[in-house]
């Protein structure tokens, strides 16, 4: 699950995370950020219950003479932590969708601070959606003529629905209106015949 708040629209209470003046002057913001499922506490004692028994090992397995087992466990463990780590810091990301005057701005900030921005007029914008019978919607695709942006990557499938239907509402409230295209994917799991 991740967190999704509209600062302005849906949540009146929560602060306003824009960067820019023009905003704080939209009539919504949406801040779409990955869930971190585990703090920083319990993410360093599940490393510490790995590094109890891995040590005793390398130890048990030094003094045994199979010291190559105690270089690779160490290796191994140094490898894991490693990538613990990589996966928190590329969770420090996060979308923000807002109205700008006549543009819907999809700006992005990657965990290494790159940013990227994307601006796509109102008029004539399409809102696309790919919807899987087994999983639920997978994908929501800002469209103007040839250009595409997907929102709300980081959502899952149940998240993005409630995340489309609030958008939808929000560019309502603001007085513009998009062509909503849904497009099904085929059935992968198909039901059993009875017997």
């Amino acid at each position: 699950m991740s967190d999704l708040s509209n600062s302005l629209a849906l949540f009146e209470h929560a602060p306003c995370l824009a960067e820019e003046g023009a905003q704080n002057t939209s009539p919504f913001n949406f801040h779409i950020v990955p869930n971190v499922s585990m703090g920083r506490a319990p993410t360093i004692a599940m490393l510490c219950a790995f590094a109890v028994p891995v040590t005793g090992l390398a130890i048990m397995a030094a003094a045994l003479g199979y010291w190559p087992v105690s270089l690779f466990g160490g290796l191994w463990f140094v490898a894991f932590v490693l990538a613990v780590g990589y996966s928190r810091l590329a969770l420090r990301r996060h979308e923000q969708i807002f109205l700008q005057g006549n543009a819907v701005v999809v700006q992005r900030a990657t965990h290494a601070g790159r940013r990227t921005r994307a601006c796509i007029p109102t008029y004539g914008l399409q809102l696309e959606s790919l919807v899987d019978p087994d999983y639920g919607l997978l994908r929501l695709t800002l469209r103007h003529r040839s250009s595409r942006v997907d929102i709300g990557r980081d959502l899952s499938p149940h998240e993005r629905s409630s995340f489309q239907a609030a958008f939808v509402a929000a560019m309502h409230a603001a007085g513009h209106s998009m062509q909503l295209i849904t497009i099904r994917a085929p059935a992968l799991l198909a039901a059993e015949p009875a017997n």
